[in-house]
């Protein structure tokens, strides 16, 4: 009798416990972004889509009231990570108004990593400015290439020259392509002054940088670069010493991704810096650049 007891109570205990893992839908985690868009005026904003990089549909549009939200699980993320190859995790996100003024903002602070929930709070639209720039390659105006800043895209004009509206303060990251020329990337700073920006072609061993000169005031502050690379360089990685860029990797120097937009410290007089291909296999010396002060 006790055995068949004994029995019968696991029987009623196996029969309560949960269910095998193989049967039980595991849930994703999730990142919930949330806000509220304001315009200008500083009035709410409504019909405002956000979008995140290059993708063609928007992930939201905030409702009257200005406020929106949008949820990505953990497939949609992973997905992001793999098509803009990010190194540091985080994306761009754009506000563009579809109210007919052309008002827009650009937020990178998306950071794939994040799960739960992050508020942005409120994001301010910026009244969209007149830029202009020019194309060069070697000092020849560059016709015809492919200039994507933020989410917009132009054609240089036949004296490579292109203009476009952007969000007044803003820094927006710039891509430029032309045919027989490596892609350039870089970030176009704040300012409606006319600007250059250098093509190369592959036959250019590795790269140069360059950057808007700094304030002295400001010295301490990361400053926004723009690049160069032949077809070959993926990551670059910057020292205050060139002796640290000969040795292996180290956490004080980092490789960073070309493709995204880099900001340096200016710690020292002269920064080093290093080009390495795909693999993160060394692409010549080391090279130097020293950043420029603006005098007061």
């Amino acid at each position: 009798m006790t055995k068949r007891w004994f029995l019968f109570s696991l029987l009623c205990i196996t029969a309560c416990l949960p269910q095998p893992k193989s049967d039980v839908q595991k849930a994703k985690a999730e990142l919930l972004i949330e806000g509220r868009v304001l315009h200008s005026s500083e009035l709410l904003s409504g019909s405002t889509a956000i979008f995140i990089e290059q993708e063609p549909v928007a992930e939201a549009i905030s409702a009257d009231d200005g406020s929106f939200a949008l949820t990505l699980d953990e497939d949609r993320l992973e997905a992001l990570r793999l098509q803009y190859g990010l190194q540091d995790a985080l994306l761009h996100l754009y506000f563009i108004s579809e109210n007919g003024n052309p008002e827009s903002a650009v937020l990178n602070v998306l950071n794939i990593k994040n799960r739960g929930a992050m508020n942005l709070g409120d994001i301010q639209l910026q009244t969209e400015v007149p830029v202009e720039g020019r194309i060069v390659a070697q000092g020849t105006p560059a016709a015809d290439a492919r200039v994507r800043l933020g989410r917009k895209e132009i054609q240089t004009a036949a004296d490579g020259t292109f203009s476009l509206t952007l969000p007044a303060q803003s820094a927006t990251p710039l891509l430029v392509e032309k045919r027989g020329f490596v892609q350039t990337r870089g970030t176009w700073l704040p300012g409606n002054q006319l600007r250059d920006v250098e093509l190369y072609s592959d036959l250019n061993p590795m790269g140069s940088i360059e950057a808007q000169p700094i304030p002295r005031n400001t010295s301490n502050q990361p400053i926004s670069l723009s690049y160069s690379a032949n077809g070959a360089a993926r990551w670059i990685r910057f020292a205050n010493n060139p002796d640290i860029l000969n040795q292996g990797y180290i956490a004080d120097a980092p490789w960073q991704d070309l493709r995204q937009p880099l900001q340096i410290m200016p710690a020292a007089a002269t920064i080093y810096f290093q080009f390495a291909d795909r693999d993160q296999k060394i692409l010549g010396p080391v090279l130097s650049y020293t950043p420029t002060l603006l005098m007061e």
